[in-house]
């Protein structure tokens, strides 16, 4: 869980999907969603495999 300290002072980034389509946020150290606050460690692994995936065309 990311708490309000953490919200208040890191810019997290953070993703959503929308039908085929993938999106990326970076909070700017704001508020984030409840569902995306309440899992922090699923929301790291994103990070990471986004991250880790080779540059592409």
């Amino acid at each position: 869980m990311y708490t309000e300290i953490q919200q208040q002072t890191l810019d997290t980034d953070w993703f959503f999907t929308h039908e085929n389509h993938i999106g990326f946020v970076a909070s700017g150290a704001g508020k984030l969603p409840e569902t995306v606050a309440k899992s922090s460690e699923n929301n790291e692994k994103l990070i990471s495999y986004f991250r880790d995936l080779p540059e592409g065309n």
